[in-house]
């Protein structure tokens, strides 16, 4: 009997122990499968959204917008500045003193430089294309020598015409949506046409000078960056009553510019 009973107890207690290992086994995988996941979740929360004072987390597509937006605002500039040239006949009306006045017809063409300012207000974009208003400031400079003689055969030394013109205007530009390397514009400017001779003799100098307005069509094109070839079709005609100084009513301008505009 003694021996049965001990057999029994070994029995009991081994069938114990499996029904505790068996119980436990899936506790244990309950309490401790949660805690490795809720450890990652936490740690991609903490570096997506980084708490307070501390940097953001660049990717590199973040960069890459950084370094777009960047370039893009080199590429733009509220003002822009233009050299164009030009052959320019000179005319109109000169004056010897005691001697009367003589006309300026004969002279020889000569190249006519402008330097032009445009500064660029805020501009309106359609989806099929973009207007871009501007101001304009043009200050054009042309000068010939000049052969001068006296009914008498007496020949004014170092005689030489100068052409200045100043004015100030708006300008409105287009650049098509397919096309945002050509810009097509019109504009408009009034300004002050001077005609001044310098001389050896006091008696071979004089200045002239009138108000005028222009109209102008031109077409821009895009190169490298910000720098364009510009040409230019601009009929200039004078707003006096009689016209002492000729400036040229139609004009070929061509040239290079810098400043994309916004």
């Amino acid at each position: 009997m003694g021996r049965g009973q001990n057999t029994d107890s070994r029995v009991g207690l081994f069938i114990s122990i499996l029904v505790w290992t068996l119980a436990a086994a899936p506790a244990g995988a309950n309490t401790s499968t949660p805690t490795a996941p809720a450890s990652y979740l936490e740690k991609a929360e903490r570096e997506l959204a980084p708490p307070t004072g501390r940097p953001p987390v660049l990717t590199s597509a973040t960069v890459a917008i950084r370094e777009d937006i960047t370039a893009r605002e080199a590429l733009t500039s509220r003002w822009s500045l233009g050299l164009f040239a030009q052959s320019f006949k000179p005319g109109g009306i000169g004056s010897r003193r005691g001697l009367g006045d003589y006309p300026l017809a004969d002279l020889d063409a000569a190249p006519l430089f402008r330097l032009e300012g445009r500064w660029h207000l805020n501009s309106v974009t359609h989806p099929w294309g973009t207007w871009l208003p501007q101001v304009t400031l043009q200050g054009s400079y042309s000068r010939q020598d000049v052969d001068l003689t006296t009914a008498t055969g007496f020949r004014y030394q170092e005689t030489r015409l100068s052409t200045l013109l100043t004015s100030a205007g708006l300008r409105m530009g287009l650049r098509p949506q397919r096309s945002q390397q050509l810009e097509l514009a019109a504009g408009f400017s009034a300004g002050q046409a001077l005609n001044f001779q310098t001389s050896r003799s006091d008696s071979a100098t004089f200045s002239k000078n009138e108000w005028y307005a222009a109209a102008s069509l031109g077409a821009r094109l895009f190169l490298v960056g910000q720098w364009s070839l510009e040409a230019m079709l601009e009929q200039r005609r004078s707003l006096a009553a009689r016209s002492v100084v000729d400036l040229g009513e139609q004009n070929f301008l061509v040239g290079v510019n810098w400043g994309r505009g916004q």
